[in-house]
Parts: C-alpha cells; structure tokens; sequence
C-alpha cells in the first residue's frame, strides 16, 4: 500500500507542476507551446506533423515536437563578439554598455536580443554567479567545435533563454550549478556533444525545445534534481533523453527518435508520462526506447513505444511503477532483467515479438490487468525468474505461447488471467512449484482441471511435464484488480 500511495501522491505532484509550468511560461497555443502573440513570426521548420499507424509513428517520419513547430520572430540578426559576465554588477555594467533594455527585476528583466555569434574562440554567451533577471532571445551561435559551448550558465538564477538556435557546438546549451531558470522553443543541433546539458542544476524548466542530430545526447541531466522538461523533441540523437544518478526528474510529452529514446540510469522519484519514442529505421530495429538502469521508485505512465530493440527495458531496477503505457512494433515489448517489486499494470502490449519478457533473477513483480497480444511469439516469458505474480491479464492470439515458463522459473503465482486464442495457451519447460488457478482457458474442455503441457529432463533424458489449474474459471474475467 505505501508503495500505490507514493505512486499517487507523485502523479498528483505532477499535475501541480504541469499547472505552475503553464502559468509561469505564459500563453497556450494548441497542445502547449507558448509564444509572444504580439509580434510577427514565422515558421523556421515546414510542420508535416507525424503519421500514426496502429498508434505507432511510421519509422520514416522524422517529427516536431509536439507535433507543432518551433517559431522564431522574424528579423535581421546582429553580428556580435562573444559575450561573457561574471556576476550582478558586471551584468549591471554590461547592461548599460550594450544598450541592453531592463533593470534586473522579475518585471523588467535585462534582454540580450537578435546576435549571431561565433563561438569558436570561447563559449558563445557565458553568464556567472548571477541572480539578476535576464532573457537570451532570438539569437544563433555557432561554431563552437568540441570545446566551447553555445550558451553556458554557471551559478545563475532567473534566467530564461527562448527561441535561441545553437549548433556546431560542444554543447548547445549548457546550465552548471544553476536553478530556477527557463529554455523554452530553443533549437540545439547538430552539436559534437550534446544539444541541451543540465548539470549539478535544479528546479529548471526546459519546455517545448528540440535537439536534433547531436553526436551524443540530445537532452543530458546529470546530478540534478527537480528539473521539468516538457514538450520537447529529441531525433536523431544517439540518447534522445539521458538521465542519469539524479531524482525528482519530470519529463511529460515529449517525442524521441534514433537509437536510445530515454536512458535513466541511477535515477529515482521521477516520473515519465505521455512520451512517445520510435525509430527512424525503416523498420530497422534501433536500440531500446524507454531505459532504466539501477534505478528506482519512478512512475512511467501513458508513454507510447514504437519500432524499437526492447520497447520498455528495466534492467537491475526496482520498485517501479509502469501503467497505461503502449508498447507495439518492438522487439520485446516490456523487458525486465534482475528487476525485482516492480508493477506492470493496464499496459497495451501488442505486435511485438516477445510481449513481456522477465529475465534472470527478476523476481516479486506483478504484471496485472495488461492486454498481450499479437505478438508473433510468446506473450509473456520468464526465463530463470521466480516468485512473480501474474493476474487479471488479457493475453490473447499470441502466435506461439501465451504464456511460456522456461528455466527454473519457479515459484510464480498465475490466476485470474484470460488466456485465449494462443497457438499453445501456456507451455512449461524445467519450472517447478507455480501456482495456477482460476484462470479463463479457451481449450479447457470443461470437466476437471485444464492440464498444462510442458517437458523437463532428468539424467540428460527429456520427459513430459504437466502443471494443473485445479479451478478454471468457467467464463472471461471482467473489470479490474486495484493492485
């Protein structure tokens, strides 16, 4: 029970910061991006949109974010030196020099507007040790290299950077030991390292950017904490969205495309909702889309995974919590490996070609009320994996097994599920002591118990093996287990 708790109560804080993130970013168009209405724009990008087939995104489509585009003011930009401040008052100074309009408050924040800047000799803007009020906007830098980033925060608080375009950087935008600051509707590709880079940073917003073709990651968040990305494109990226030994982390609605869609490793307390990840290969199978790695205590819900190696891969992880959450199209769909007291529940698992496979020492998960089906082999499969329960799930027309247990999965508990329409319902092959009952069987012939085929071998010599429901259910299971 503390664990659904915790569960709800970081949903619930979830929909609080989605609340404050549109309040404190400003006006809405359509599903969330925020632009100035007062003044002329144009798009920079053609918006095609992206095309849904069976709720997949064809491999070929390269997307926006959000499925709009990101819009720039339209104007002449200014050549200028790069640009460096090391604390309030040289801002104060800089300020003045520049001709740079505002005073440093909330209200009137400083504005650094419309350069163009190479960064080939130093980072392109570098701002420090600053709690003053700024805004970066409408500016491209370029041409960092492998050194020397587009925009670097350090130490800087109340800074917001929008409708900035950085590439052939190190970094596109790089904020270190910095809190309470905004990137919104900013570009970063084609960047030697990464696209956008959060390091030792907290409490930062990142809403409705893209990071494009950067050679490693497109969104990096490193040590940190309490960081919120949102609406945000990553494509073409070896990791699209990289988090890693930090906590408390958002990422809602955002879209990833290439090899890694998110890779979370030694993170906890985060929650990733309404993503959406596929590959760009053709139906060339990439890398995995959502990845967490020795991480813990984090809720994935509504994410959406295509045209991927392993849809959703759990890897020496625990304690999760993954619900509502669709995974088509990949090699495995739900991949559990040495993950333990995780929840799989009301997933869409489908057409891939291992549904939920839960692999060596993955023990005391419940997978529950999830649909399995279509997948052109086994619907779940445990392989060397003991003690998990398997409950009130529709698995049906799996082309091999429904349900295969393979390997010394022992101990397992399975009731109450609906296993229809499999080429073998359920099959068994060196597993001992499981407990079936109450399951719905199609080939039950409706007298006894429904016998459950498999084989073992003893001394080398491959023998027959039964498991029995004792008390199959007599008609479908219907409605849901609050688990």
């Amino acid at each position: 029970m503390d664990k659904i708790f915790n569960a709800i109560l970081q949903v619930f804080i979830l929909l609080i910061i989605g609340i404050l993130v549109n309040i404190v970013i400003g006006e809405t168009v359509n599903e969330g991006y925020f632009i100035e209405t007062t003044i002329n724009v144009i798009p920079i990008k053609e918006d095609t949109g992206f095309q849904i087939q069976n709720h997949c995104i064809l491999g070929s489509e390269r997307f926006s974010s959000n499925n709009l585009s990101i819009y720039l003011r339209q104007m002449d930009y200014t050549s200028h030196k790069p640009i460096h401040i090391d604390g309030d008052e040289e801002f104060i100074l800089e300020a003045e020099n520049e001709g740079w309009p505002g005073s440093g408050t909330m209200d009137s924040p400083y504005i650094i507007e419309g350069y163009e800047i190479d960064a080939s000799s130093v980072h392109g803007i570098w701002i420090e040790n600053t709690r003053v009020y700024f805004i970066i906007r409408n500016c491209i830098i370029r041409g960092g290299g492998f050194y020397n980033d587009g925009v670097y925060l350090n130490s800087v608080q109340n800074g917001r950077i929008e409708n900035t375009v950085s590439y052939n950087n190190d970094r596109g935008i790089h904020l270190f030991r910095s809190s309470n600051n905004i990137l919104f509707g900013n570009e970063a590709n084609d960047n030697y390292y990464v696209g956008f880079y959060i390091y030792s940073s907290s409490n930062n917003i990142l809403n409705g950017n893209i990071a494009n073709d950067n050679r490693w990651s497109g969104f990096y968040v490193d040590v940190s904490s309490y960081n919120v990305l949102t609406n945000n494109t990553a494509d073409g990226n070896q990791y699209g969205f990289y988090v890693s030994s930090s906590r408390n982390s958002v990422l809602d609605n955002n879209r990833a495309a290439g090899d890694f869609g998110f890779y979370l490793i030694s993170t906890s307390n985060s929650v990733l909702t309404n993503n959406v990840v596929s590959s760009t290969g053709d139906g060339i199978y990439f890398s995995d889309g959502i990845y967490l790695k020795d991480s813990w205590e984090n809720i994935l819900t509504n994410n959406r995974v295509c045209n991927s190696n392993e849809g959703i891969h759990l890897d020496s992880s625990s304690n999760n919590f993954l619900t509502n959450n669709m995974a088509s199209y990949n090699t495995r769909g739900f991949y559990l490996y040495r993950s333990s007291s995780n929840v799989l529940t009301n997933n869409t698992i489908d057409n891939n070609l291992i549904g939920v496979y839960i692999r060596y020492q993955s023990s005391e998960n419940t997978i529950a009320n999830n649909k399995v089906s279509k997948n052109r082999q086994h619907g779940v499969y445990l392989i060397l994996s003991s003690n998990n329960t398997l409950t009130l799930n529709y698995i049906q027309n799996n082309v091999d097994n429904g349900i295969y247990l393979d390997s010394y999965s022992n101990n397992n508990e399975i009731y109450y599920n609906n296993i229809i329409g499999n080429h073998w319902n359920a099959y068994i092959v060196q597993s001992f002591r499981n407990k079936w009952y109450g399951n719905y069987w199609d080939d039950w012939i409706g007298i006894g118990p429904k016998i459950i085929h498999g084989r073992i071998k003893i001394f080398n010599i491959t023998v027959p093996w039964f498991n029995f429901d004792w008390h199959p259910a007599r008609d479908p299971w219907r409605g849901d287990l609050v688990v």
